[in-house]
């Protein structure tokens, strides 16, 4: 399956404007126009029917939400071809490791009956280590001893009042303030941008807008936007779009609004839009075109 997000240059979850403005990007670079040899201007008419399909799919909320779900199947599959390879030949190595291990172990036992007095210089250096690991251990296990016993001593001391290393918690209060935890209030479908006209029912050529109040928010904050037919005729149901909109200044915003558009209108059916909040979902908000 064509990579049509590769073709284009752009994420798999760039926004709609993002995508449209790479291709008419894309579209005057390839443009066959442009190019004076024969042989240049066919190439460029193969690379602009190239951009031209995969703007046609990406650029249609229907038709994206269907190849995401096919692109991601296809990707699967390749991993898992790669995965079943990857254990293959780790099998293989394994197999050529014991191998290797069986000629060795072989080679050991030659060279063992060949040499018995090396064999008893070896088990003397083993015992010489052996008594230096106990000795590290004694060692290790006095110093631990003392530590603990110093530690005991300075918790009684303190416990009697003859020590005092612990700060007053008291100089270390903070007083803190909050005006609330932030919101997004009053959420409902419109056919404008400003919330106006709210309605829970659009037409095939309306353009949706879902709108809601925002409050106690920080700088930084992040809403998002899903949005997800839920059932159509002919159509399967699924995530069609989504956007994001990060809140630099929360003073000079007091809502938020996100709109979907399909320029060759919405099939009759049930629709839903989920509203985040710093990634935590916050209202979902049915409606339907008739």
């Amino acid at each position: 399956m064509k990579n049509y997000y590769d073709i284009l240059g752009v994420l798999s979850n760039s926004t709609q404007d993002e995508i449209r403005g790479r291709f008419r990007f894309l579209a005057q670079a390839y443009h066959p126009d442009k190019f004076g040899s024969q042989s240049q201007k066919s190439q460029a008419e193969e690379e602009f029917k190239k951009i031209n399909e995969a703007y046609q799919v990406l650029s249609d909320p229907l038709k994206r939400s269907e190849y995401d779900r096919f692109h991601t199947q296809d990707e699967k599959n390749k991993k898992d071809e790669a995965e079943k390879q990857r254990r293959q030949k780790e099998q293989e190595n394994a197999e050529r490791q014991r191998a290797q291990q069986g000629y060795e172990a072989e080679r050991e036992r030659d060279k063992k009956s060949s040499d018995g007095d090396s064999k008893s210089s070896e088990q003397h250096k083993s015992s010489n280590q052996s008594e230096r690991v106990k000795k590290n251990f004694v060692i290790s296990t006095i110093f631990v001893a003392v530590i603990f016993l110093l530690g005991f001593f300075v918790f009684l001391m303190t416990g009697l009042g003859f020590i005092n290393i612990w700060p007053t918690l008291s100089s270390y209060g903070v007083s803190t303030a909050s005006g609330g935890e932030p919101s997004l209030d009053n959420p409902h479908m419109a056919t404008d941008s400003d919330g106006n006209n709210a309605t829970t029912v659009f037409s095939s050529t309306d353009v949706f807008y879902a709108v809601a109040d925002l409050s106690n928010v920080e700088a930084g904050s992040v809403v998002d936007a899903k949005w997800y037919l839920v059932s159509a005729a002919d159509y399967e149901a699924g995530e069609i779009d989504s956007s994001s909109l990060t809140i630099d200044d929360p003073s000079a915003v007091n809502f938020v609004s996100f709109n979907l558009s399909r320029a060759e209108g919405w099939p009759a059916g049930e629709y839903k839009v989920e509203l985040y909040l710093n990634g935590a979902l916050k209202h979902t908000l049915n409606f339907s075109v008739q």
